[in-house]
């Protein structure tokens, strides 16, 4: 049990420090994009255009609230708790990516560390978050 929370200490630092770190001002959480995708496009190539947008980096505000919410839907023991956390960075229109992985982790209450798909959906997080607050 000590291990986990370690491991979860050890994953907010990582998420807090480039976080908080941003000296950008904005109050958009996301930027709005022109991209249109074609009816004959597969859910996979929807999924990386959707990932290909501009994101306007967020304030410190923003990534605060962002970071705590990642921090919030790893550390949750329910999936109660974890909806919350989601809720939270729901409202930051995460790419589909992104989206995947909170509804992933919502399903399985959190981070499980035997999860196979763990590194997925934690790499698709850390992708969009580095977008939002850059080091």
């Amino acid at each position: 049990m000590s291990r986990r929370w370690i491991a979860v200490a050890g994953l907010a630092a990582a998420l807090m420090v480039p976080g908080c770190s941003s000296d950008e001002k904005t109050g958009s959480p996301v930027a709005e994009s022109s991209k249109t995708s074609s009816a004959a496009t597969t859910s996979s190539e929807d999924e990386s255009a959707s990932d290909d947008e501009a994101v306007t980096p967020l304030d410190l505000n923003g990534c605060v609230e962002v970071t705590d919410a990642n921090l919030d839907l790893f550390v949750a023991t329910t999936k109660e708790d974890a909806q919350k956390a989601a809720d939270v960075l729901e409202s930051y229109d995460p790419p589909a990516s992104a989206k995947a992985a909170i509804d992933h982790f919502v399903e399985t209450g959190g981070i499980q560390f035997d999860d196979p798909d763990y590194d997925k959906y934690n790499d698709a997080m850390e992708k969009w978050i580095d977008q939002l607050c850059p080091s």
